[in-house]
């Protein structure tokens, strides 16, 4: 068969029975446009504050360096957070309770809330619930004002 046949039974094949695709786009979860302020509420509590929390360095396969970095450091990190992240159930995740008190999960990790009513403790869980217009944003969980500085060394 020719080269010119075979590209016109091509193209009939594509003209003929292809049809029309629908694009859905879904959001990505947890929010990656929102993930740097989510890692400015972990540096502010301590766990990299200034280089001298637990996370400035890589630690049970998560990081969370101080800002400035680069795009890719910070890309690096939103996929070493993603694991750590419930996204059926935000309350359930591993990023928040290794830091909760009283949780079975934190057992030698740094304390950084008081429960999951903490300031932090809401925002955090807020940018893992977001998923788009309509739901709660970090600010509305807890202002930045309202966010205890070094919390992982004061509880």
């Amino acid at each position: 068969m020719s080269q010119r046949w075979y590209t016109f039974l091509l193209a009939g094949l594509f003209a003929v029975g292809c049809g029309e695709a629908e694009l859905i786009e879904l959001p990505t979860r947890p929010d990656r446009a929102s993930f740097e302020e989510m890692q400015e509420t972990l540096i502010t509590i301590g766990c990299s504050a200034g280089g001298g929390g637990c996370h400035a360095v890589l630690v049970g396969n998560f990081k969370v360096a101080d800002f400035p970095k680069a795009p890719a450091v910070t890309e690096t990190e939103y996929i070493l957070t993603k694991p750590f992240v419930d996204l059926d159930t935000a309350e359930e995740s591993v990023l928040i309770r290794t830091a909760v008190r009283d949780d079975p999960l934190a057992l030698g990790h740094a304390i950084c809330f008081e429960n999951l009513e903490s300031c932090s403790a809401r925002r955090i869980l807020a940018w893992i619930n977001y998923t788009g217009e309509g739901d709660q944003t970090m600010d509305e969980a807890c202002p930045p004002e309202e966010m205890i500085e070094n919390a992982c060394f004061n509880l």
